[in-house]
């Protein structure tokens, strides 16, 4: 198991000096408190790291066979970016810069004092230090990015000058992006709703506040409708975004047959209520009921059935209950008009939505003269 992530610090040295790696090893555990294993071979070296993997390396330069550059490159093919320290002898501006363009970590030339050891150390536990600092970044973004992956949302990130950092695969698939998104400007990758998305998202990053807005952009079948949702950080933007082309085409086919339903009903002849059917509040009235009733549409709006039905209330939220438990029925009731004068009527009612409610759709038949 590869525990590095521990709070032990687990060292490799690699030196063709076994007297030098066993007194380096004892103050490396002693002023560090790593836990040291020392080899004088390349080969057992590599061997140790395929077993064991170690949370730093240190070696020599200058060894039988090889040398220390050489060592370095076989430990980056088995972990790209594992600290290695140069800790040699030979030392040189020549082979300084060879190592750090070969990718050293650190570089430090061995001296005769033991105070060298307490350099190393301290190059070690901050190589080691930062190492770690940085996997638990790339690991958190890793996650964060699988999780990215996972949700129905596009997703995708803006540094401050709206250019791309992160770009989901279903925000890419939007984008109609072949290739990976990041580092593209956001106003290249959807250019039919540049101007608009670079308006708001500009606007969330100065005001720093969350911006919603629906946007029409280009799809793979044509333009689009998208909610997007912006929420700025530090960093820049991130931004959600869903296909809402459907939902908007619901709702104006429901707006269509909304205004459908408002010119039959505010026209028809015959007088029509919407009514709330658990409170009995008259939600609207068509121009046929104020002629019918003597009340302004106004007037009617602001009643209650109640206040036209001269049945007991009992009786009123009997005949509810009853027309609760039918889609449709018809009743017979006594209406009072705004005159005083009592009407027979039967009301044939049923339910129908109206935006996110359910109202009683009623229409009222003065059968007064067919009893008389």
């Amino acid at each position: 198991m590869d525990d590095r992530g521990s709070g032990s610090v687990r060292v490799l040295h690699v030196d063709d000096d076994a007297r030098l790696l066993e007194l380096a090893a004892t103050f490396l555990e002693r002023e560090g408190g790593f836990e040291v294993t020392t080899t004088t071979d390349v080969d057992e070296a590599l061997a140790i790291l395929d077993a064991d993997p170690v949370d730093c390396v240190v070696s020599d330069y200058d060894m039988p066979g090889t040398d220390g550059l050489a060592f370095l490159s076989a430990v980056r093919d088995r972990d790209g970016d594992i600290p290695f320290i140069l800790f040699t002898g030979k030392g040189s501006e020549e082979i300084a810069g060879e190592a750090i363009a070969a990718g050293v970590t650190e570089y430090l030339q061995k001296e005769s004092a033991t105070e060298q050891y307490t350099v190393l150390a301290n190059r070690i536990e901050n190589a080691v230090s930062k190492h770690r600092a940085e996997r638990a970044a790339r690991d958190a973004d890793e996650r964060r990015k699988r999780m990215l992956e996972r949700v129905t949302d596009a997703f995708f990130s803006l540094d401050r000058s709206l250019r791309v950092t992160y770009a989901n695969h279903r925000a890419a698939e939007w984008m109609a992006h072949d290739g990976d998104a990041e580092g593209e400007q956001l106003v290249d990758l959807v250019p039919g709703a540049a101007a608009a998305f670079v308006e708001r998202c500009r606007l969330a990053l100065d005001e720093r506040r969350a911006v919603t807005f629906e946007e029409r952009v280009p799809g793979g079948d044509g333009n689009r409708w998208v909610e997007v949702r912006a929420y700025p950080d530090d960093q820049g933007l991130s931004v959600y975004f869903r296909d809402v082309t459907g939902r908007k085409e619901r709702r104006r086919e429901l707006e269509r047959s909304e205004r459908r339903f408002r010119g039959i009903f505010l026209e028809h002849s015959n007088p029509m209520l919407l009514i709330d059917p658990e409170s009995g509040a008259i939600e609207n009235a068509n121009h046929a009921s104020a002629a019918f009733y003597g009340y302004s549409r106004a007037e009617l709006r602001s009643m209650n059935i109640d206040d036209i039905n001269t049945l007991p209330p009992e009786e009123v939220a009997r005949r509810r209950e009853q027309a609760d438990e039918r889609d449709r029925e018809q009743f017979r009731f006594e209406h009072t008009l705004a005159d005083g004068t009592v009407r027979t009527v039967e009301v044939f009612s049923s339910p129908v939505p109206v935006g996110d409610d359910t109202l009683l759709f009623s229409i009222v038949h003065d059968v007064t003269d067919r009893n008389a």
